[in-house]
């Protein structure tokens, strides 16, 4: 009830969002921060219960090899993203006015986004045929390399609605996403289609989420495959710096299950891996509220205005 609630109180059309314009910038970062804050709270219970049902239906070995797709397939998310989201939001933001050039921008990262992830995410499958997995685990990690598919595109979009302060259709895509998600876990456990399935249930609601927030983008931007070698390049010769430090972050938050899952049984990955999925969900609330910040920073500092500059990292600390 209450998530249908929130799709309810925010799908609202642009007409009835008038109180917005009249808002000063500090209110409308706290109302953008409050929305995404009220849809993750949503999301993340959701999450929870997802969690729980899989780790009861499953069972430490059955979790311990969801735990394994996962954190192989995040190690090469890294790959894909490599800075790239953090990079958009800065790139559109510079030039917030110019939308003729701003939709070539996005389109041009978009289409590198996906040859990215098409390259790197078929990697996986692959490399995964020399670990010691079992194979259900090695199909679940094909098959789940398109749910990371999905997200990776997803995360652009994302910066869109940063830069025009409408984090209200984030949180719509997020909830809608995990309904899916939520239902297909549900309606496989009750088929009793074991690990595949709920795998495939993960694909369906990260595509759904993606889906409702591509509609939900050419409302404030166009998105197209592009090719422009100079924007690809400037895009990857601006982002190889954050993403380096995405990397380690990463790579310190995961490789333990990776380097577990060699070693020891799928089980005991499962033990392990339980708490710090729940842990995943909700260390994400500090970033949306940066999230929200950003474009701004990005444009007083594009635009050479301290003053602003300063105040605004005043008002958000």
């Amino acid at each position: 009830m209450s998530s249908l609630f929130l799709i309810k109180f925010l799908y609202l059309k642009p007409k009835k969002w008038y109180f917005l314009i009249n808002m000063s910038l500090s209110k409308k970062i706290a109302w953008n921060t409050f929305v995404q804050v009220a849809g993750k709270a949503v999301s993340t219970l959701i999450g929870i219960i997802v969690v729980a049902a899989m780790a009861r239906y499953l069972g430490k070995e059955g979790f311990g090899g969801y735990t394994t797709i996962i954190a192989f397939l995040q190690i090469f998310g890294i790959l894909v993203d490599f800075g790239l989201t953090l990079m958009t939001v800065q790139m559109i933001s510079e030039r917030p006015d110019d939308k003729e050039y701003n939709d070539k921008l996005l389109s041009n990262i978009f289409t590198l986004r996906l040859v990215s992830a098409i390259l790197f995410l078929g990697l996986a499958p692959i490399i995964a045929i020399v670990f010691p997995y079992p194979l259900i685990v090695k199909y679940g990690i094909a098959l789940t390399s398109l749910s990371f598919l999905f997200i990776s595109l997803n995360q652009l979009l994302v910066g869109v609605f940063q830069k025009n302060l409408r984090m209200d259709r984030t949180a719509i895509s997020e909830v809608v996403g995990r309904l899916a998600l939520l239902a297909g876990v549900f309606l496989f456990i009750y088929l009793d289609r074991g690990l595949l399935a709920i795998m495939l249930a993960v694909v369906v609601g990260s595509f759904v989420n993606f889906l409702v927030s591509l509609i939900f983008v050419r409302r404030y931007a166009r998105v197209d495959l592009a090719f422009n070698w100079p924007i690809w390049a400037k895009a990857i010769s601006r982002a190889w710096p954050i993403g380096i430090s995405i990397a380690f972050n990463l790579i310190y938050f995961k490789a333990d299950a990776v380097i577990l899952s060699v070693y020891r049984s799928q089980a005991e990955v499962g033990l392990y891996g339980a708490p710090y999925r729940v842990l995943e969900i909700l260390i994400s609330f500090p970033f949306m509220f940066i999230g929200v910040l950003m474009p701004f920073f990005v444009r007083y500092w594009t635009e050479k205005n301290p003053e602003e500059f300063k105040k605004l990292m005043q008002t958000s600390f």
